[in-house]
């Protein structure tokens, strides 16, 4: 099996471990876009209360442009990170809901105070997890695994939404150290991503029709976050998307050629 193939199968066995364990998790989300009156977890909402429990999550903004109408949002690339607060309901259920503009000004915030919040608590509230590829197979099949490639697998402490952490303060610093290189970012889900060392062994278009694939075969419309592959370089600390990032080092090697061309030519002209 080569890589493609095997990164490939590894996404669709990552989506059925997910849905298995979403089934397992009955998560409720309350519906905060009805009027007040209407919502009949209301008596469970202290707002002040519960600020401390937020928690962030991604969503394609192109795809959830109506979704976000009236909630509160930051825009990352394609991307729109939108913010949760968690709770535990009478029934002993887990719950979020998402932010409305009406509730960030309930809580008296604006929302760069929100997201100075979010990046402070998400990361206490929903730690991340770093798996390698073989930790993620064998608690897949429940067998051990001999490491082959170098993938990794980043989530949240529950597995919900758990594309989020990649928002979360040094994460992505800490992913390269982790690495010891630059790497892509492949959007799996709304849940998980995997990062690919940038060591040259796929390409972006191969990465790309990669989650193409897995977008329109596995996952079901909500669970879809991005078709674009990201690319994170640890040294300019840039979060791009892999086409700007190739155009951006398209363009350096351009200027670095043309320096060069410059300074030969007053060597030259020295010489002479």
């Amino acid at each position: 099996m080569n890589y493609t193939e095997f990164l490939r199968e590894l996404a669709v066995d990552l989506q059925d471990e997910l849905n298995q364990r979403n089934r397992d998790t009955e998560v409720t989300i309350i519906d905060v876009e009805k009027p007040w009156d209407e919502i009949p977890e209301k008596h469970e909402l202290d707002f002040m209360a519960l600020k401390d429990n937020i928690s962030i999550q991604l969503l394609n903004t192109e795809r959830s442009s109506h979704y976000l109408e009236g909630k509160v949002h930051r825009e990352v690339e394609d991307l729109s990170m939108i913010y949760r607060l968690n709770m535990e309901l009478r029934d002993g259920r887990k719950g979020s809901c998402v932010v409305s503009e009406a509730m960030m000004h309930l809580m008296g915030l604006d929302e760069d105070e929100l997201y100075d919040l979010a990046m402070e608590k998400a990361p206490i509230n929903s730690p991340y997890q770093i798996k390698s590829i073989s930790e993620a197979i064998e608690e897949i099949t429940n067998e051990e695994v001999v490491p082959s490639w170098p993938l990794m697998v980043v989530t949240n402490d529950e597995s919900i939404y758990g594309a989020s952490v990649i928002m979360y303060p040094d994460f992505l610093d800490h992913c390269a150290n982790v690495l010891n290189s630059d790497f892509c970012v492949i959007p799996s889900s709304v849940h998980e991503c995997l990062l690919q060392p940038d060591n040259g062994q796929l390409k972006l278009d191969e990465l790309k029709a990669i989650v193409k694939e897995v977008n329109d075969t596995q996952l079901s419309p909500e669970d879809l976050l991005s078709y674009s592959v990201y690319h994170y370089d640890h040294k300019e600390k840039i979060f791009e998307p892999g086409e700007t990032y190739e155009a951006r080092m398209k363009e350096k090697a351009k200027q670095s050629l043309m320096v060069s061309v410059i300074v030969s030519s007053f060597s030259w002209t020295f010489r002479l």
